[in-house]
């Protein structure tokens, strides 16, 4: 098993977040690999639902408005 910090790893976790960014497997303790698991769990969901949503759009022609 890995060892090292997990002030590290939610420091890394989170400078990969600010530059809206995602990587796996860089956190180095138990707890860090969990919320690591959970995070790209998150954003798998995110895509699959904009890819549902991009698939809808484009079956549901939708009449663009003219904003004033």
């Amino acid at each position: 098993m890995k060892q090292g910090s997990l002030e590290k790893d939610v420091v890394e976790i989170v400078n990969t977040l600010k530059q809206r960014e995602w990587a796996e497997h860089f956190t180095t303790t138990e707890l860090g690999q969990e919320l690591e698991a959970e995070i790209t769990k998150l954003i798998g969901q995110l895509n699959h639902y904009i890819q549902l949503y991009i698939q809808l759009c484009e079956k549901l022609p939708i009449p663009m408005r003219v904003i004033k």
